[in-house]
């Protein structure tokens, strides 16, 4: 739309993970992208919007969520999407009451890397956050996983499944 090109590998390594704030003001700046951020995050709502419709749960998604509702350990999903988008995908697949509650990045102070969206949903759930365990997809939400002092375990997407995460 912009006349722009972003490759995969800077997508993967720089932008999965990240707030849509934070991915607006970075293309804005390094790909010198003549539109407000706030145009450039209704585009990228409305690309997603599109590829969401054809979203499936990774496999064994399902099966997992299974045993944890089954032995009554408290999940919750940490995002750096909003609350609306969290909502829209966990409903598209189908899992939303495998889910105790749902935090954003948008609820909190600073989006990952930062710790705040993993601390703000161990706080609704009433665990300390050295006793949680975080699945994440991207090397961003690792890093705030690890500072929120949280274990965590790397389940790459197609986007990451080639990005380092040996944080």
């Amino acid at each position: 739309k912009y006349g722009k090109t972003l490759t995969e590998t800077v997508y993967n390594n720089r932008y999965v993970g990240a707030t849509d704030t934070q991915v607006a003001k970075d293309m804005k700046e390094n790909l010198k992208i003549e539109a407000s951020e706030e145009e450039i995050m209704e585009t990228k709502d409305s690309f997603y919007m599109k590829l969401y419709k054809k979203l499936e749960p990774k496999e064994g998604l399902i099966r997992l969520l299974e045993i944890l509702k089954k032995k009554k350990i408290k999940t919750a999903i940490a995002s750096n999407s909003s609350i609306p988008t969290i909502e829209g995908v966990v409903d598209l697949i189908k899992v939303r009451s495998f889910f105790d509650t749902f935090s954003s990045a948008y609820e909190v102070a600073h989006g990952k890397p930062a710790p705040d969206v993993f601390l703000y949903a161990a706080s609704k759930l009433n665990v300390e956050p050295e006793k949680c365990l975080v699945l994440e997809d991207s090397p961003i939400g690792i890093l705030g996983a690890n500072k929120a002092h949280m274990q965590s375990i790397a389940v790459p997407s197609i986007e990451t499944k080639n990005v380092d995460f040996s944080n």
